[in-house]
């Protein structure tokens, strides 16, 4: 009896053997390829009424190792049944499973895939107008087949109600974009991530789904495009966006540099007059609550705040150029973002330890002034403009001047027609002599001593001048008149020293004392300069008559003191 058992065991083992042989032998062949080719086309076809269809070069499974490879997937919308709502055609080169329970797959009717990569295609969105509408009962008239047999029996008898994928991870996938204005964009060589994909019907009907998934990542690496009629080229390491769940976009280390590639001073001199040229850098730039969709369909950009890491702006002006003659009117800065592509809908806008150097050389081109702003932190918003009615906007801001003295600035750009502005500055107290980095080489003079002990000071202006009130309060401030440059070496001018210090400047002025510690003074604005050059001489002019030089120096004429 014993003897017959273990025969019948054998024979069952080889039996087992033998079946399963054949069955991963089955897996291999053309026959089950040709199945699971079938099943995936009435899946799709089925779940989405007709209005997709699915075509897939090969299907090979390793039972062995536990994968499955795919190669030449192509999903093709039907355009006559799909006339509104967001359009998707997508092709895949080569997709591959790992980790894949072959009878799972086999024997159930709604199946998790898990994780898959993909390597090489294209996804083409069009946004044909008006969403789909869709209620409970479309979902749950899409058209599912129920079906309870095995597929062992009978693959064709019951067909797959779902699939569902953890994550899906696309490398070197272009992406084109068509708006329902007939505009479109195309980005190559993404990385992309969809968790929570389904193709059931629900999700082939669910508008809230970015690609039939909860949520997208998509990943685009060395953004290098030129900009400004190509005089400036924008690169990034990375943007990142952030869709369905969260929507968000993410930039890493973004520059904006002249083409060609030189130093600031030689691109400045290059430009044959007075202007400004700019160098930008930013370590990240974090948009919270971004709405991609706004911005692809109506150039609206929408975000409930964007934050701005380790902004570097550098400005350098060549004096040595002649002077521009294009007018600047309308190009203060809120008047440039008025004056954008897009429309705005952004609650804050928020800046961490940003900085901003200003470098100018001077006439003779024998030297370089240079400003500093430090540590700057601070918001500006909301930044709200619908392209008909535009609203106030309001910045302030923390930042050290010359990497000395605090520094609270506050910026005003009411809504009007003839551009408007108010911009307010409190200084903590600070060594005098800090500004010589710009007086010595711009203006020959150096700041021999001096404490300031207060200034403050409000600019109120618009498209033609502005007025600046000014309070100054110092002590022991004397000055050395200089001759020669940075080079060489400067040298003090002995007898005009001595008659500015002691005929001309007030070297102390003090609360109480006999000199004014306020002052106003106007300025009419050079139409071929800046919105930050109009604010800065306004308050030069203002400040010259604190200390006692009055309306000495350059361009005289276009500045009023009130006494």
């Amino acid at each position: 009896m014993k003897k017959i058992i273990l025969i019948i065991g054998a024979l069952v083992l080889v039996a087992a053997g033998v079946g399963y042989w054949y069955f991963k032998k089955y897996l291999k062949s053309a026959d089950f390829s040709q199945s699971m080719r079938d099943r995936l086309t009435e899946l799709v076809r089925d779940k989405s009424n007709g209005r997709y269809s699915i075509s897939i070069g090969e299907i090979y499974l390793n039972p062995d190792k536990q994968s499955a490879s795919v190669r030449d997937i192509r999903l093709l919308p039907d355009t006559t049944l799909i006339t509104t709502g967001m359009l998707y055609s997508v092709q895949l080169d080569n997709l591959l499973l790992k980790q894949v329970d072959i009878a799972a797959l086999l024997a159930n009717q709604s199946v998790n895939l898990g994780n898959i990569t993909v390597a090489g295609g294209k996804i083409d969105i069009s946004n044909l107008g008006k969403p789909i509408a869709t209620t409970q009962d479309t979902t749950q008239k899409a058209g599912v087949k129920e079906n309870k047999h095995k597929l062992f029996t009978s693959l064709q008898q019951s067909p797959l109600t779902g699939i569902q994928i953890d994550s899906l991870q696309l490398d070197q996938v272009e992406l084109v974009y068509h708006n329902h204005n007939k505009k479109t964009q195309s980005i190559k060589n993404m990385h992309i991530d969809l968790i929570g994909l389904a193709i059931d019907s629900s999700a082939m009907v669910d508008t809230s789904r970015v690609l039939f998934s909860k949520a997208v990542t998509i990943a685009i690496d060395s953004i290098n495009v030129p900009v400004s009629n190509d005089k400036y080229r924008l690169k990034a390491d990375k943007l990142l966006l952030s869709m369905g769940e969260k929507n968000m976009a993410l930039v890493k280390n973004l520059a904006l540099q002249s083409i060609p590639v030189r130093s600031m001073e030689a691109a400045a001199a290059a430009t044959g007059i007075q202007k400004d040229v700019y160098d930008l850098k930013l370590k990240e730039i974090t948009a919270n609550g971004f709405d991609y969709t706004a911005l692809l369909e109506d150039s609206t950009i929408i975000a409930t705040s964007v934050l701005l890491s380790e902004p570097s702006l550098s400005v350098f002006n060549d004096k040595t150029n002649p002077p521009a003659t294009e007018s600047k009117l309308g190009k203060y800065p809120h008047q440039l973002l008025r004056k954008l592509p897009y429309k705005t809908d952004i609650g804050t806008v928020l800046i961490e330890n940003g900085s901003v150097l200003y470098q100018e050389k001077n006439e003779k081109g024998d030297g370089i002034g240079k400003v500093v702003f430090t540590r700057i932190n601070g918001k500006l918003g909301p930044l709200l403009d619908d392209g008909v009615q535009p609203q106030p906007l309001r910045a302030n801001f923390e930042a050290w001047f010359m990497d000395k003295a605090k520094t609270t600035v506050q910026f005003d750009f009411p809504v009007s027609n003839d551009g408007q502005f108010i911009v307010s500055a409190r200084f903590s107290p600070f060594a005098a002599s800090i500004l010589n980095a710009a007086t010595l080489p711009l203006g020959n003079t150096k700041i021999a001593s001096g404490d300031i002990r207060r200034l403050d000071f409000t600019v109120k202006g618009n498209n033609n001048a502005a007025r600046a009130s000014t309070t100054l309060t110092y002590t022991n401030l004397k000055i050395e008149v200089m001759k020669g440059d940075q080079a060489s070496g400067f040298q003090k001018r002995g007898l005009l020293t001595a008659i500015a210090n002691n005929f001309v400047l007030t070297n102390t002025n003090l609360p109480g004392d006999k000199h004014k510690d306020q002052t106003s003074a106007t300025y009419r604005r050079v139409l071929s300069k800046s919105f930050f050059n109009l604010v800065w001489k306004s308050v030069f002019y203002a400040v010259k008559e604190n200390v006692g030089v009055g309306l000495m120096g350059k361009d005289k004429e276009r500045a009023v003191i009130h006494q």
